[in-house]
This record gives structure tokens, sequence and C-alpha cells, in this order.
């Protein structure tokens, strides 16, 4: 996966999209250093594994900050409570942070 996209991020849907994606991948240091001869078939055997991961990691981002983020603000926590969500919200942003870098 060469692009990252928050929200509408689509999976090439045809064999023209798979390889403009591919030829993407190939401009980056992973491909050129590590991946040089990976097949399309291999490629796309990636992609769908950064792409579940991606998702497995918005999904649980959203399980853990909307509910974090109601119960504040309607007042559910107490002090202390505060001090642990918001430790817990600082870890898993900080996880999320650090999976931006990922040398090859």
């Amino acid at each position: 996966m060469v692009t990252w996209k928050l929200f509408g991020e689509q999976p090439p849907l045809s064999r023209s999209d798979w390889e403009v994606e591919f030829q993407r991948y190939k401009e980056y240091p992973e491909f050129k250093l590590k991946n040089s001869s990976i097949t399309m078939d291999e490629f796309q055997r990636i992609w769908w594994m950064e792409y579940g991961h991606r998702t497995w990691g918005r999904l649980i981002g959203a399980a853990f900050y909307i509910p974090a983020t109601v119960f504040w603000f309607k007042g559910w926590f107490t002090r202390a409570m505060k001090i642990r969500v918001g430790a817990m919200g600082a870890l898993l942003a900080f996880q999320k942070i650090s999976n931006f870098y990922e040398p090859t």
C-alpha cells in the first residue's frame, strides 16, 4: 500500500487499478531494496494483508476513542479513571504513530 487515507480508502477494483498501484509501489525503497523480484500476485497478497491491518487498527481505535469520548463528556469517569483512560489513549495513539515508520 503506497497511499494512506483515514477514510474512503478503496481497494483496486480492476486489473489496470492493480497495475497502477503496483507501479507506485515500485517507486518505494521497500520494493527497491527488499522486494524487487515480487510478482503481481505476491504484491496483491501483501496489499490485502496491509489493508486488513489498517482496517483492524481503525476498528480498534474507534472501539476505544468513541466510547471514551462519550463517557468523558457525560461525566461518567472519576478523576482516577480519566487519568487511566487518558494514559491508555496516549499509548494507543503512540502505537499508531510509531507504525508510520517501518524500517525495511
